[in-house]
Protein backbone atom coordinates (compact mmCIF):
# COMPACT_ATOMS: atom_id res chain seq x y z
CA UNK A 1 0.00 0.00 0.00
CA UNK A 2 0.85 3.54 0.34
CA UNK A 3 0.60 6.72 2.73
CA UNK A 4 2.10 9.17 0.57
CA UNK A 5 -1.15 10.23 -0.99
CA UNK A 6 0.52 11.66 -4.48
CA UNK A 7 -2.51 14.14 -6.15
CA UNK A 8 -2.14 11.82 -9.49
CA UNK A 9 -1.91 8.10 -7.95
CA UNK A 10 -4.70 6.07 -7.16
CA UNK A 11 -2.72 3.38 -5.42
CA UNK A 12 -3.68 4.83 -1.95
CA UNK A 13 -7.39 4.01 -2.85
CA UNK A 14 -6.95 0.68 -4.23
CA UNK A 15 -4.17 -1.05 -2.13
CA UNK A 16 -4.69 1.10 1.09
CA UNK A 17 -2.51 2.24 3.71
CA UNK A 18 1.22 0.81 3.95
CA UNK A 19 1.74 -2.20 6.10
CA UNK A 20 5.21 -4.39 6.13
CA UNK A 21 5.49 -8.13 6.03
CA UNK A 22 7.67 -9.76 8.67
CA UNK A 23 11.18 -10.28 8.53
CA UNK A 24 11.33 -13.64 9.02
CA UNK A 25 8.92 -14.10 5.88
CA UNK A 26 10.99 -12.10 3.58
CA UNK A 27 14.08 -14.24 5.01
CA UNK A 28 12.79 -17.35 4.43
CA UNK A 29 11.29 -16.55 0.56
CA UNK A 30 14.57 -15.56 -0.37
CA UNK A 31 16.02 -18.60 1.42
CA UNK A 32 13.87 -20.66 -0.75
CA UNK A 33 14.53 -19.23 -3.70
CA UNK A 34 18.07 -19.16 -3.36
CA UNK A 35 18.39 -22.72 -2.67
CA UNK A 36 16.09 -23.58 -6.09
CA UNK A 37 18.49 -21.73 -8.20
CA UNK A 38 18.25 -17.98 -7.47
CA UNK A 39 21.10 -15.27 -7.68
CA UNK A 40 19.40 -12.25 -7.79
CA UNK A 41 16.08 -10.68 -5.59
CA UNK A 42 14.55 -7.51 -5.76
CA UNK A 43 12.91 -6.64 -2.70
CA UNK A 44 9.14 -4.50 -4.20
CA UNK A 45 6.83 -2.11 -2.39
CA UNK A 46 5.22 0.94 -3.89
CA UNK A 47 7.38 2.92 -1.22
CA UNK A 48 9.66 -0.07 -0.32
CA UNK A 49 11.99 2.79 1.59
CA UNK A 50 9.98 3.29 4.20
CA UNK A 51 9.92 -0.44 5.46
CA UNK A 52 9.64 -1.09 9.15
CA UNK A 53 8.97 -4.23 10.82
CA UNK A 54 10.92 -5.60 13.71
CA UNK A 55 12.84 -8.57 14.95
CA UNK A 56 14.06 -10.11 18.08
CA UNK A 57 17.91 -10.67 18.08
CA UNK A 58 18.96 -12.14 21.94
CA UNK A 59 15.42 -11.64 22.91
CA UNK A 60 15.59 -8.30 22.64
CA UNK A 61 13.05 -6.54 20.14
CA UNK A 62 15.16 -4.66 17.66
CA UNK A 63 13.31 -2.69 15.26
CA UNK A 64 14.03 -3.13 11.30
CA UNK A 65 14.51 -0.50 8.54
CA UNK A 66 15.23 -1.17 5.01
CA UNK A 67 18.51 -0.71 5.39
CA UNK A 68 18.82 -3.61 8.24
CA UNK A 69 16.46 -5.89 6.17
CA UNK A 70 18.76 -5.37 3.29
CA UNK A 71 21.84 -6.31 5.84
CA UNK A 72 20.10 -9.42 6.66
CA UNK A 73 19.25 -10.73 3.44
CA UNK A 74 22.31 -10.24 2.31
CA UNK A 75 23.67 -12.89 4.89
CA UNK A 76 22.34 -15.23 2.86
CA UNK A 77 24.80 -18.12 1.33
CA UNK A 78 24.48 -18.26 -3.05
CA UNK A 79 22.53 -15.02 -2.84
CA UNK A 80 24.76 -12.40 -5.23
CA UNK A 81 22.26 -9.60 -5.97
CA UNK A 82 19.64 -7.71 -4.27
CA UNK A 83 17.98 -4.51 -5.86
CA UNK A 84 14.52 -3.35 -4.85
CA UNK A 85 12.29 -0.68 -5.77
CA UNK A 86 10.14 1.48 -5.50
CA UNK A 87 11.53 4.07 -3.73
CA UNK A 88 10.07 7.99 -2.37
CA UNK A 89 13.25 10.13 -2.55
CA UNK A 90 11.62 11.24 1.35
CA UNK A 91 12.61 8.15 2.67
CA UNK A 92 15.81 7.74 1.62
CA UNK A 93 17.97 8.10 4.99
CA UNK A 94 21.65 7.90 5.87
CA UNK A 95 21.20 3.97 7.03
CA UNK A 96 20.14 3.24 3.09
CA UNK A 97 23.07 5.19 2.14
CA UNK A 98 25.51 3.47 3.98
CA UNK A 99 24.50 -0.15 2.73
CA UNK A 100 24.44 0.47 -0.51
CA UNK A 101 28.38 2.23 0.15
CA UNK A 102 28.98 -0.97 2.66
CA UNK A 103 26.92 -3.83 1.20
CA UNK A 104 28.66 -5.45 -1.86
CA UNK A 105 25.80 -8.16 -2.89
CA UNK A 106 23.40 -4.39 -3.00
CA UNK A 107 23.22 -3.18 -6.56
CA UNK A 108 24.35 0.62 -7.18
CA UNK A 109 21.46 1.39 -9.24
CA UNK A 110 18.68 3.23 -7.56
CA UNK A 111 15.12 4.05 -8.99
CA UNK A 112 14.10 7.93 -7.54
CA UNK A 113 11.01 9.14 -8.90
CA UNK A 114 10.48 12.45 -8.67
CA UNK A 115 8.01 13.20 -11.55
CA UNK A 116 8.78 17.14 -12.46
CA UNK A 117 10.96 19.70 -11.63
CA UNK A 118 9.07 22.26 -10.87
CA UNK A 119 8.57 23.15 -7.26
CA UNK A 120 5.20 24.51 -7.80
CA UNK A 121 4.16 21.15 -9.51
CA UNK A 122 5.87 19.36 -6.95
CA UNK A 123 3.45 20.89 -4.36
CA UNK A 124 0.34 20.40 -6.91
CA UNK A 125 1.32 16.85 -6.84
CA UNK A 126 1.82 16.60 -2.90
CA UNK A 127 5.04 15.37 -3.18
CA UNK A 128 6.66 16.99 -0.11
CA UNK A 129 10.04 17.60 -1.45
CA UNK A 130 11.60 20.26 -3.71
CA UNK A 131 13.88 20.15 -6.68
CA UNK A 132 16.50 21.27 -4.56
CA UNK A 133 16.09 18.50 -1.66
CA UNK A 134 16.28 15.92 -4.98
CA UNK A 135 19.25 17.13 -6.10
CA UNK A 136 20.84 17.39 -2.77
CA UNK A 137 20.01 13.85 -2.35
CA UNK A 138 21.60 12.63 -4.89
CA UNK A 139 24.71 14.77 -4.06
CA UNK A 140 24.90 12.84 -0.55
CA UNK A 141 24.41 9.63 -2.15
CA UNK A 142 26.83 10.17 -5.00
CA UNK A 143 29.61 11.51 -2.43
CA UNK A 144 29.38 8.34 -0.42
CA UNK A 145 28.98 5.71 -3.43
CA UNK A 146 30.65 7.29 -6.11
CA UNK A 147 29.69 4.30 -8.97
CA UNK A 148 25.84 4.57 -7.96
CA UNK A 149 23.30 5.49 -10.96
CA UNK A 150 19.78 6.53 -10.86
CA UNK A 151 16.72 6.10 -12.48
CA UNK A 152 13.40 8.02 -12.02
CA UNK A 153 9.99 8.50 -13.29
CA UNK A 154 8.78 11.55 -14.99
CA UNK A 155 5.10 13.01 -15.43
CA UNK A 156 4.78 15.84 -18.15
CA UNK A 157 1.14 18.18 -19.04
CA UNK A 158 -0.07 17.89 -15.38
CA UNK A 159 -2.52 20.30 -14.53
CA UNK A 160 -1.21 24.02 -14.54
CA UNK A 161 2.01 22.77 -16.20
CA UNK A 162 3.60 25.83 -17.69
CA UNK A 163 6.33 26.16 -20.17
CA UNK A 164 8.64 27.36 -17.38
CA UNK A 165 7.64 24.53 -15.16
CA UNK A 166 8.65 21.72 -17.70
CA UNK A 167 11.54 23.39 -18.32
CA UNK A 168 12.86 23.52 -14.66
CA UNK A 169 12.29 19.77 -14.97
CA UNK A 170 14.83 19.66 -18.37
CA UNK A 171 16.73 21.50 -15.88
CA UNK A 172 16.95 19.02 -13.10
CA UNK A 173 17.46 16.31 -15.57
CA UNK A 174 20.72 18.24 -16.90
CA UNK A 175 21.77 18.48 -13.26
CA UNK A 176 21.50 15.26 -12.10
CA UNK A 177 22.03 13.06 -15.33
CA UNK A 178 19.86 9.62 -15.45
CA UNK A 179 21.10 5.87 -16.47
CA UNK A 180 17.54 5.18 -17.40
CA UNK A 181 14.15 6.50 -17.06
CA UNK A 182 10.04 6.49 -17.72
CA UNK A 183 8.18 9.13 -18.80
CA UNK A 184 4.27 9.64 -19.61
CA UNK A 185 1.61 12.19 -20.47
CA UNK A 186 -0.42 13.06 -17.16
CA UNK A 187 -3.67 11.35 -17.48
CA UNK A 188 -6.30 11.78 -14.21
CA UNK A 189 -7.15 8.75 -12.39
CA UNK A 190 -10.47 8.25 -10.96
CA UNK A 191 -11.03 9.71 -7.22
CA UNK A 192 -7.67 11.46 -7.15
CA UNK A 193 -7.12 14.86 -5.97
CA UNK A 194 -5.70 15.95 -9.38
CA UNK A 195 -8.44 14.80 -11.42
CA UNK A 196 -10.92 16.82 -9.28
CA UNK A 197 -9.12 20.13 -8.20
CA UNK A 198 -6.90 21.04 -11.01
CA UNK A 199 -9.04 22.41 -13.86
CA UNK A 200 -6.09 23.82 -15.72
CA UNK A 201 -5.35 21.05 -18.30
CA UNK A 202 -2.45 20.88 -20.45
CA UNK A 203 -3.47 20.20 -24.09
CA UNK A 204 -2.72 17.41 -25.76
CA UNK A 205 -0.40 18.31 -28.20
CA UNK A 206 1.32 20.55 -26.01
CA UNK A 207 1.52 17.16 -23.81
CA UNK A 208 3.05 15.10 -26.61
CA UNK A 209 5.46 17.78 -27.24
CA UNK A 210 7.16 17.90 -24.27
CA UNK A 211 7.15 14.11 -23.94
CA UNK A 212 8.99 13.85 -26.81
CA UNK A 213 11.06 16.88 -26.09
CA UNK A 214 11.65 15.22 -22.35
CA UNK A 215 12.10 11.53 -23.72
CA UNK A 216 14.57 12.76 -26.43
CA UNK A 217 17.36 14.43 -23.20
CA UNK A 218 16.07 11.33 -21.34
CA UNK A 219 17.34 9.10 -24.01
CA UNK A 220 20.37 11.03 -24.59
CA UNK A 221 21.38 10.79 -21.28
CA UNK A 222 21.12 6.68 -21.38
CA UNK A 223 22.71 6.43 -24.42
CA UNK A 224 25.61 8.50 -22.78
CA UNK A 225 25.67 6.29 -19.99
CA UNK A 226 26.24 3.06 -21.87
CA UNK A 227 28.17 4.37 -23.94
CA UNK A 228 30.83 4.54 -21.24
CA UNK A 229 30.84 1.29 -20.71
CA UNK A 230 32.17 -0.12 -24.57
CA UNK A 231 35.26 -1.92 -24.17
CA UNK A 232 34.47 -2.89 -20.47
CA UNK A 233 34.51 -5.96 -19.44
CA UNK A 234 31.56 -6.03 -16.50
CA UNK A 235 30.12 -8.61 -14.26
CA UNK A 236 26.66 -10.30 -15.96
CA UNK A 237 24.33 -12.10 -14.66
CA UNK A 238 22.43 -14.05 -17.23
CA UNK A 239 19.02 -14.95 -17.03
CA UNK A 240 17.30 -16.22 -20.20
CA UNK A 241 17.53 -17.60 -23.72
CA UNK A 242 17.76 -14.97 -26.58
CA UNK A 243 16.37 -14.56 -29.82
CA UNK A 244 18.78 -16.73 -31.88
CA UNK A 245 20.31 -19.74 -31.32
CA UNK A 246 23.05 -20.17 -28.53
CA UNK A 247 22.26 -16.27 -27.85
CA UNK A 248 21.58 -15.70 -24.20
CA UNK A 249 20.91 -12.29 -22.42
CA UNK A 250 21.89 -11.15 -18.81
CA UNK A 251 22.02 -8.01 -16.87
CA UNK A 252 24.84 -5.69 -15.66
CA UNK A 253 25.06 -4.50 -11.84
CA UNK A 254 23.11 -1.30 -13.53
CA UNK A 255 20.14 -3.18 -15.28
CA UNK A 256 21.34 -3.08 -18.93
CA UNK A 257 20.79 -6.02 -20.83
CA UNK A 258 23.62 -7.81 -22.35
CA UNK A 259 23.40 -10.40 -25.23
CA UNK A 260 26.63 -13.18 -25.59
CA UNK A 261 26.56 -16.54 -27.80
CA UNK A 262 27.80 -19.72 -25.70
CA UNK A 263 27.14 -23.13 -26.87
CA UNK A 264 26.78 -23.98 -23.01
CA UNK A 265 23.77 -22.94 -21.09
CA UNK A 266 24.38 -20.42 -18.88
CA UNK A 267 21.84 -19.47 -17.52
CA UNK A 268 22.01 -18.68 -13.28
CA UNK A 269 25.56 -17.88 -14.35
CA UNK A 270 27.22 -14.71 -13.57
CA UNK A 271 30.18 -14.64 -15.94
CA UNK A 272 32.90 -11.43 -16.92
CA UNK A 273 31.65 -10.29 -20.39
CA UNK A 274 33.64 -7.79 -22.23
CA UNK A 275 30.94 -5.55 -23.86
CA UNK A 276 32.02 -5.00 -27.64
CA UNK A 277 29.02 -2.95 -28.99
CA UNK A 278 25.83 -1.46 -27.93
CA UNK A 279 22.68 -1.13 -30.23
CA UNK A 280 20.18 1.12 -29.20
CA UNK A 281 19.75 0.17 -25.24
CA UNK A 282 21.77 -3.22 -25.29
CA UNK A 283 25.15 -4.76 -25.32
CA UNK A 284 26.64 -7.68 -27.38
CA UNK A 285 29.90 -9.21 -25.65
CA UNK A 286 32.05 -12.44 -25.40
CA UNK A 287 32.30 -13.67 -22.41
CA UNK A 288 36.05 -14.17 -20.93
CA UNK A 289 37.23 -17.14 -19.69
Amino acid sequence: GCDKFCSFCVVPYTRGAEYSRKVEGIFNEVKELVEIGAKEITLLGQNVSSYKSSVFEKKIKVEVNLAKLLKIISRIDGLERIRYLTSHPNDIDDDLISQHALNEKLMPFLHLPIQSGSNKILKKMNRNHTKSDYINLVKRIKSKIRDMAFSSDFIVGYPGESDDDFNQTLDLIDNVRFASSYSFKYSPRPGTLSSLKHPNIVDDNTASSRLQKLQSLLNQQQNEFNSEFVGNIEEVLFTENGKLENQYVGRTKYLQPVHVVSKSNIIGKTLKVHLRDLTSFSFHGSIKS
